[in-house]
């Protein structure tokens, strides 16, 4: 286990923090549009500003007087715009068109191109401006985690990131993490991980995605493994605060394990399942789950399993504590005498951008 891995030798920390910043900063912004929506709330209040977006049950408002704030959906009455908006249901229909304030509370009227459409306000899950900011089409987070023991010099860094780009009918999104601990006298283990991933967000909730992914981890004996794979999901729930998603596909891998002469090349159906709830108000909290499942079809009997999950508990605006936790399994590694299990619990401190 001594051998000195492929990734080894690249700077992951800085890599990863290069594809977030690229994702952040390329590209030039067009101008921002003027401050000529209004909100009314369920106390009468009327608010002027500009809506950037909404999304999990808060809208995200720019005014002239009280600078950014953020809404919660359910405490407003009307809402109009004569900007054009993608404007997508719980049911997973969307809408294109202009806001135009309905007479009756809870209820909002798209001006689409076949016409006039009248909506309950509550079945409304994410309104997105179609001349919004190519930042502000961004979200995601940085996690950032370090330990040391003098007592028997032990020394630990966790860094992970996840950066998603949606537009009006797809979603592009780079995952990473990355895993060092050295200790005096001992061998030193890291894990590392990147996904790209691409969805095109289909009609009622479902989504196709192709997605690459690179992995390293020592505890397992795998020196590099690419996949490559694709598939098909849907959003069985999708609300305002929860969302479940089951999907499913085929994958191809290329691995390579540590001390092995021969790469090993494998096809594997893919199973996945992922649940987020997420609580707006103050404190916000966030909790995200997900289990993929990958059964071999050309090693019969070899089943691998990666689950990740994240709770995430706000200390004050956009910084968060993160408690992470993580269980992969592989019942059948390319090498003998290593384990075929690696799981651990990690705490961080997160920052989140939207």
């Amino acid at each position: 286990m001594g051998k000195k891995t492929l990734i080894d030798t690249y700077p992951w920390h800085l890599r990863l923090l290069g594809i977030a910043a690229v994702f952040l900063f390329l590209g030039i912004t067009p101008l921002s549009a003027q401050k000529t929506d209004v909100v009314v709330l369920l106390n009468g209040d009327r608010i002027t500003g500009e809506i950037k977006k909404l999304a999990r049950g808060k809208l995200e408002y720019k005014t002239d007087d009280m600078g950014w704030i953020y809404i919660e959906w359910e405490k407003i009455a009307k809402i109009s715009s004569k900007n054009r908006f993608d404007v997508e249901m719980d049911a997973g229909k969307k809408h294109i068109g202009t806001l135009q304030e309905a007479s009756e509370s809870g209820k909002m009227i798209i001006l689409t191109d076949e016409g006039p459409i009248a909506l309950d306000m509550l079945s409304v899950i994410l309104i997105t401006p179609l001349e919004a900011l190519f930042k502000e089409r961004f979200k995601g987070y940085l996690d950032v985690g370090f330990s040391f023991q003098k007592a028997n010099q032990l020394t630990n860094w966790i860094f992970g990131t996840e950066v998603t780009y949606r537009y009006v009918k797809w979603e592009a999104k780079a995952e990473g993490s990355s895993y060092f601990s050295k200790q005096k006298d001992v061998e030193g283990t890291t894990r590392h991980s990147l996904t790209l991933q691409f969805s095109r967000l289909l009609k009622n909730r479902w989504r196709a995605t192709l997605l690459t992914k690179l992995q390293q981890n020592e505890e397992l004996g795998l020196e590099l493994r690419t996949t490559l794979g694709g598939g098909a999901g849907r959003h069985l729930i999708q609300t305002n605060s929860v969302l479940l998603l089951l999907g499913g596909g085929v994958a191809v891998t290329k691995e390579k394990f540590v001390g092995a002469e021969e790469t090993q090349y494998n096809a594997e159906a893919l199973g996945r399942l992922s649940f987020q709830a997420f609580r707006f108000d103050n404190p916000k909290l966030d909790t995200i789950l997900d289990l993929n499942v990958f059964p071999s079809l050309t090693d019969f009997g070899r089943l691998r399993i990666e689950f990740n999950g994240r709770i995430r508990y706000e200390l004050f605006k956009d910084f968060f504590i993160t408690l992470s936790v993580f269980d992969h399994f592989d019942s059948r590694p390319g090498i003998e005498d290593v384990s075929k299990n690696d799981y651990g619990v990690d705490v961080t401190l997160s920052y989140s951008f939207k």
